[in-house]
């Protein structure tokens, strides 16, 4: 379990930029490697865990945002 002593061990996604006329499959990479564990982000003061249900995985929902 992740304390909030740890927060700033994770990357803000307030501060993140994805550019958004790269290919999706680039901005996924490019994603992955600014965050560095996707599964646990920030969002200003808050530890954001990622979980998927119902047969849903990672990369399509990852694929889903970046195609919006």
């Amino acid at each position: 379990m992740i304390s909030t002593s740890d927060i700033d061990n994770f990357v803000d996604l307030k501060n993140l930029a994805i550019d958004k006329t790269k290919p999706i499959e680039e901005r996924l990479k490019q994603f992955i490697t600014d965050v560095k564990n996707p599964y646990m982000v920030r969002v200003g003061d808050t530890l954001v865990q990622i979980e998927f249900t119902g047969g849903r995985n990672f990369l399509d929902a990852l694929t889903a945002v970046f195609s919006a």
